[in-house]
Order: structure tokens, then sequence, then C-alpha cells
């Protein structure tokens, strides 16, 4: 109809008339994008950075689609802690994408809350043509499990002015890459980082979460670069976490070269232009690679991760007591002099290519083995925040004493989940003929293990009757307490700590507990001619003989000992 009105006008009203259709065209495309920042999910096309919003709902960035992809899951069942020691994560899922490991590009991980899911962002490139995207999921022992992204697609949001798609950094970089580098969620709305093609590149958005039909509030961020010694407003926020700051939330954000930068969440305007705190310049030529908060006990803290040197690791209260002073405005001396502001510790886990809060328990990485180049999915002790068999040192030498008396060898059964005790059953101790029971053998496969001292109890055959129930860890100060019933076994949380990177490196983490307990004492001095032994325990568990004989409860708390130690780490 438009163009029947067109024939019957004069060259210059049609002019006027093609100007005015040109005019409506381009407003009905903006009322229709602003609808469509919460239409239904289109194809993926691509999986950049993701969060999770809650344990159902991943939020995955589309850079390829200029769209972010709500992706919703069925509940699953929750999960205990598991560590993950998966060597090389890129055959079992190349296997499950038909293709070859060499192909997979590994974009982003995040974890599933409670269920000790890993889900990973994928890109498969194919020669000639654009990647293909996937997103996986793997849980601790190795399975692969496909998400299929048109399925599990519920609803987008539109990212408004993306950087060009047409412009390449560094030849082979596409600037578009950067429309969305990090997310964040909170009280119902969801943060995201990243580059427009604004003047003032450097850009947050905040959407309304669920998605709306409103579009998302759009705030141009600068701040001043103290090892470049300028003011910066292309450099996008590369990691942030939004942190309670003296009572007010504030977004803690990590820029490439490694300033620190804080924003309160009341200044982000739909149309500002703000102008970040440096509260603290970490160190040059590095880019973060991943920013998480967790409280270990001892308040909340954050990690900061580096592409190019040691992780950062903060506390709030201390970062709320640098936010609160005049931010950082002058350079600093490069090289010799590039720390200033917030004081960090300095974490050693570097080269990770993701590092995400897996559980209350462990950080999850995603890493290169330097040697090989295969990509590892392994987990990092919270606390320890590291792995002993990454590295050999003084302790892993044949003839290293400990404190205890044990040599290097005889604990070197850590570093191989493949020794393995043989268990049956320990019956209560009022039975008769127990001490004869214990002292039980059978042969045992490791042929270290028969050369060593420690051969006797490996060898020991123990059983347990149905009604020895799983036992709880319970802190106590200090102390951690693994209680059963009446009876109770007391360890320091340092030896706990000690052996739990161990322990990482363990498939079966209840024998591997055992195994050590068994190094420490010999049961069968225990109850050889029922006769008690002092066995290095708290006083409060030493008992008094007469006639140099036991009380059966006395056996029987020997005997809970072995079995009860070796089940904490588990049911804990």
């Amino acid at each position: 109809m438009l163009r029947k009105f067109k024939q019957y006008k004069t060259m210059s009203s049609y002019s006027v008339t093609r100007i005015s259709s040109r005019w409506l065209c381009s407003a009905l495309a903006s009322v229709l994008a602003t609808f469509a920042c919460c239409a239904s999910a289109g194809p993926v096309r691509s999986v950049g950075t993701m969060t999770f919003i809650d344990a159902q709902t991943l939020v995955v960035a589309d850079w390829r689609g200029d769209e972010l992809q709500a992706l919703h899951f069925p509940p699953v069942a929750s999960a205990a802690p598991q560590a993950f020691n998966l060597k090389n994560v890129s055959a079992p899922i190349a296997d499950a994408l038909h293709t070859t490991p060499d192909t997979l590009r590994f974009k982003s991980m995040a974890f599933r809350p409670g269920a000790e899911l890993a889900y990973i962002g994928i890109s498969v490139e194919r020669s000639g043509a654009a990647p293909i995207p996937a997103l996986v999921a793997v849980d601790s022992a190795g399975n692969v499990s496909v998400v299929d992204l048109a399925k599990a697609s519920q609803a987008s949001a539109t990212v408004r002015n993306p950087p060009f798609s047409g412009r390449r950094l560094w030849r082979d970089i596409p600037e578009a890459s950067f429309t969305v580098t990090d997310m964040v969620s909170r009280e119902g709305k969801l943060y995201v980082a990243g580059l427009s093609s604004a003047t003032f590149a450097s850009t947050l958005r905040v959407y309304d979460f669920p998605f709306t039909g409103n579009a998302a509030s759009v705030t141009s961020v600068e701040m001043y670069h103290a090892v470049h010694n300028q003011v910066e407003t292309r450099a996008p926020i590369r990691k942030m976490a939004i942190v309670d700051l003296n009572g007010e939330p504030t977004l803690l954000a990590a820029y490439t070269c490694t300033p620190l930068v804080t924003i309160p969440l009341k200044d982000l305007r739909d149309g500002a232009h703000i102008v970040g705190k440096t509260i603290a310049e970490l160190g040059w030529g590095s880019n973060p690679v991943d920013m998480v908060t967790f409280d270990a006990g001892h308040g909340p803290m954050v990690l900061l991760t580096n592409s190019h040197k040691s992780a950062d690791l903060m506390s709030v209260s201390a970062i709320a007591e640098a936010a609160a002073k005049p931010g950082i405005s002058t350079p600093v001396n490069v090289p010799n002099a590039p720390l200033e502001g917030l004081k960090s510790t300095y974490i050693p886990i570097s080269g990770v290519a993701e590092l995400k809060l897996q559980d209350s328990q462990f950080l999850g990485a995603l890493r290169r083995n330097l040697e090989s180049g295969v990509m590892e999915l392994v987990s990092f002790r919270v606390g320890a925040f590291l792995r002993l068999s990454d590295f050999v040192n003084e302790y892993d030498f044949d003839d290293y004493r400990y404190r205890d008396g044990l040599t290097a060898s005889e604990t070197r059964w850590l570093e191989n989940p493949s020794r393995r005790l043989r268990r049956t059953r320990v019956e209560r101790c009022d039975v008769p003929g127990l001490a004869d029971r214990l002292r039980e053998r059978r042969v045992v496969d490791d042929q270290r293990d028969r050369r060593t001292p420690v051969q006797r109890t490996s060898k020991r055959e123990i059983r347990t009757d149905a009604g020895l129930h799983s036992s709880r860890i319970h802190q106590n100060g200090d102390l951690s307490s693994i209680v059963r019933g009446q009876w109770q076994v007391e360890k320091s949380v340092g030896d706990l700590a000690a052996i739990s990177v161990e322990q990482l490196d363990v498939a079966n983490v209840e024998r591997a507990v055992q195994r050590l307990r068994e190094t420490q004492f010999d049961s069968q001095q225990v109850f050889r001619h029922r006769r008690t032994r002092r066995i290095g325990n708290p006083g409060w568990l030493r008992r008094k003989t007469r006639g140099g004989r036991t009380q059966r409860h006395q056996c029987h708390q020997r005997t809970q000992q072995l079995v009860h130690l070796a089940r904490a780490a588990r049911s804990g």
C-alpha cells in the first residue's frame, strides 16, 4: 500500500515519503528490539561467559547472537562435596561431541549449586566455517552429558549496542567477543560487564531477572589505571563480584594489568557515566581469570586468579578499609614498585583457564597440563589452595623422616589411588574371640606394602556389623570431633588439613583415611592378648587396665576408631 501511494506523488514528495518510511522502519525496529529483550530464545550461536542464577537456571552469554540465553534444567538430586581429579577431561568431552580433542576450545565453566556438576562451554572449531557451540555437564567420575541447547533454552534478552562485529584486535580476536566479559546476579538483578559500540565503550548493563519486557539499563564506566597512568574508558571490566562494603552493596571489578576498582550498585543508572574508584594496583602484565567469593571461617574473602601471576587473596574487611580511603590517582613505578593500595596475599594458583567456587569445600579449575597440553578438571581445597601432587619437595624423598617416625615411602600410598585395603566387617567387641579375628591376615596386592613395616595392618581382615552407621564430623573449637553414638575420637584440625590436599588425588577417600590411620598405630599391638597400649591419642582416651587386661568397652572403642576414622571424610 505504501508503494501504491508513492506512485501518485511527485519526485519531491516521493523523496519525502521515502525518508518518512525509512524513519518509520527505524522506529519500528527500535520498538521491536525493546519488546524482543524478553523473546523466546533463538538458536544459540556461541557459548561465552555463563553463571548460575539458581540450581536450575543457567544464563549464557551468546556474543555472536547479541543475546543472553536463560537455560532451564530439571531438578537433580543434591550431592555431597567431591573432589574432581580428571587429568584429561578433553577426551571424554570429545567422545561425547563426536569430534577430536584438538578441535575443542574451552570458553567458560560454571558449577551447578548443590549438584557437583561442572557445566563447560565449548566451541568446536571447523575448517572454513563458523565454530559450533556446545555445552556439556561433567561429574567427578568423568561422566559427560551433552546439553541440548535448543531444548534447554527458555528465554533470551537482547544485548543492545554491541561492539562492531567487523573489528578485530591483534588480527584474530573479534572485538565483539568482549560484548560480555562477566556476569553476576543479586536480588533479582543480573549485572553484565562488557563492551558497547558507544564512545565510552566499557559498559555495565543491568537486567531484571527473570527477563522481562524492560530493556536493560546501560551505564558507561571509566577508571584511572595507575600502571598506564591514564583514565581508561575502552578497556572492559574483565572479572567482578558483588560485596558488601560497610553495609553498601558494591561491585568489585578487576581489569587487565591488574587495577582493582569499586563501584557502588546504587550509582548504576540507565544512561549514566560513572567513574570507578581504583583501590589497588595488584601487578602488571596479567589478565584476571576469575573472581570468587567465599567464607572459610575467617570472614568473607575474595580470590582473584590471574593469567600470568599468582592469585590474590583479599578479605572483604580489608577491601572495605581501602574503599573508604581516597582512590589511587598517581602513577606507580613500573617495574620497580608496581604495587599500590590494598595489599593482597599471594596464593600459588596460576595458569588456570577457569576457576569457580565448586562448593563450600572446593574450588574447581580448568587448567592445561604443561607437559602434555591436555585439559584437566581438578579441585583445590578452600583454605589450602594447592595440590601437593603438583610438586616434588623435601618430604617426597624416601629417606626423609617425619616427626612421627614414618618415612616418605611408608606414606606414599596417598599418591596412588590403586593401592587399596581389603576390609570386611568389625564385629562388636563382646563377641568371644574378637582378638583372634583381628589377627587374621589376608594377602594384599600392593608389593611395596609387603616390604614396609605397615604391611601387617594392611593385611588385617576387619569386620563391621550392620549396626554401625555413618559417622558425622562436628566442629568443636580447634578440634574436629568424629562422633558415632557414645564413642568419640578427636583429631586436631591441623592434622586433618595436612591430609586434605593429598585426599584430592585419592579416588576413594574413605579407604585413604583408614590407611593413614593404620600408619599411626598397629591394631595388632592394641588387641594382642587383650593388653592395652598407649597409642598416641588424647589423654581422655587412655584407659587404665586391671591385671594387664582391657575392659570390653575399651576393645570396642579401639575398633570403632578404625572404622569411623575411615568413613569420616565421605560421610561428613
